[in-house]
């Protein structure tokens, strides 16, 4: 187990390290949510919600197996609460530093604590399943058309889970190879009429049993 203490809720400190979903029908739920783009993130909360909770909850949510919903986080805060709270707990200096991507890709299991809250992932398949339901996220329709959500950095987080997913894969002696949900994420700021063009472009790219 590897225990990250990322600092207080509302004072990150500096990093400190001690060592102790599904996604499935990804395709059809992506191109039918492109005709809902103006649904999209922007709940009614009266009260802001702290920014590291805001953040732990979001981050917590994805490294579970709940189906992206009305009643997904995002869905339930504003567009500051999410930018605010996913920013609070990237930019603390845990993440900058070079050797928690180590600590974090050899770990059985990763536990990160932010004061009272926390969040942990580990396994092959859960770091599999945190790993593409972060880039999933990404490539929302709705997450990319609001500038404020699509300038979030979620690469501090992401590399470490890729680093984790290589090494996985180098022990198993497994060759690596892009997923059809890796081409989209790594293509999504290519431009397109049609939002749906986004996946329909890359299809040729698909194996059949990605979207059947």
């Amino acid at each position: 187990m590897v225990h990250a203490w990322l600092g207080e809720e509302t004072k990150p400190s500096k990093a400190k390290m001690i060592s102790t979903p599904a996604v499935d029908g990804w395709v059809s739920f992506l191109i039918a949510s492109m005709k809902c783009l103006k649904q999209g993130m922007n709940g009614h909360k009266k009260k802001m919600i702290q920014p590291s909770r805001a953040g732990t909850e979001i981050i917590s949510f994805l490294i579970g197996n709940q189906p992206f919903d009305d009643k997904s986080p995002w869905n339930l805060m504003t567009t500051d609460e999410i930018a605010l709270g996913l920013k609070d707990i990237l930019q603390r200096p845990y993440f900058s530093r070079i050797w928690v991507v180590q600590e974090a890709a050899l770990g059985q299991a990763v536990k990160m604590q932010v004061g009272e809250t926390a969040f942990e992932w580990g396994g092959n398949e859960g770091t599999r399943g945190f790993l593409a339901r972060i880039k999933l996220l990404e490539i929302l329709p709705a997450w990319q058309k609001n500038k404020k959500l699509n300038s979030i950095d979620m690469r501090p987080l992401r590399e470490l889970l890729e680093q984790t997913v290589a090494h996985m894969d180098k022990l198993a002696g497994v060759s690596p190879h892009a997923t059809f949900l890796d081409i989209v994420h790594q293509m999504r700021h290519r431009q397109s009429t049609d939002p749906r063009d986004k996946i329909f472009g890359l299809l040729g790219l698909a194996l059949p049993a990605e979207i059947a």
